[in-house]
């Protein structure tokens, strides 16, 4: 169909936290195929996942003229959009029904304002099945995730959680930015002014302000 655009997307973990990588595969209205993938030092397989979906929804926001249909073998990722997930985690102040916080939320984040302004198809497909263009997907992304060029997936912690916005995330006031960081595997606050900088641990800074 003219303008139509199909993506295909997968993502991979050689260690589930691991080594991992996203890949898409896009198919242009012309026929013409274009393959995109990235790896990362340690994340988990649902991160990949999400981030090859908002590589997607980037693509297409950018390139996309008419349909556009999006392939993903991940029930999860599918019906987040299909059962209208997605929609209800951000009601809900990015918490679940019994007010747990949505997993990965960095990611849903990003997504989130795409998929409100894109008319995208989403399509479930089934995994290693034979499909051509998802079985090649896959394999993009298992590639990203052995290669050597990886980069870090810094919206993950190692505990499995991802970071969470908080009064203190990422601010700069008065030349004073405060972030935060993992110290020794403890979520810690930097505080940087100029070239000065000092890392404290959060149950620090929260008991100093009791």
């Amino acid at each position: 169909m003219k303008d139509e655009l199909n993506i295909y997307t997968d993502g991979s973990c050689l260690n589930n936290p691991g080594q991992g990588g996203w890949g898409i595969v896009v198919i242009l209205p012309n026929g013409k195929i274009e393959e995109y993938s990235k790896g990362f030092k340690l994340t988990t397989n649902s991160r990949m996942e999400m981030k090859a979906m908002y590589m997607a929804l980037k693509y297409a926001e950018k390139h996309g003229k008419g349909i556009v249909n999006i392939h993903s073998d991940s029930n999860f990722i599918i019906q987040a959009f299909t059962q209208h997930w997605l929609e209800g985690w951000v009601k809900k102040g990015w918490k679940k029904q019994k007010n747990e916080p949505v997993a990965n939320a960095d990611i849903w984040k990003k997504i989130y304002p795409l998929y409100n302004k894109l008319d995208v198809n989403f399509l479930k497909v089934k995994a290693h099945s034979g499909i051509e263009h998802n079985e090649q997907v896959d394999e993009l992304a298992r590639a990203a995730a052995m290669g050597s060029d990886l980069g870090e997936d810094e919206g993950y912690i190692p505990n499995g959680e991802a970071k969470q916005p908080s009064l203190i995330d990422s601010k700069q006031e008065n030349k004073i930015a405060l972030e935060n960081v993992l110290s020794n595997g403890v979520p810690s606050i930097k505080i940087k002014s100029g070239t000065k900088s000092i890392t404290i641990t959060k149950q620090q800074l929260e008991d100093f302000l009791k």
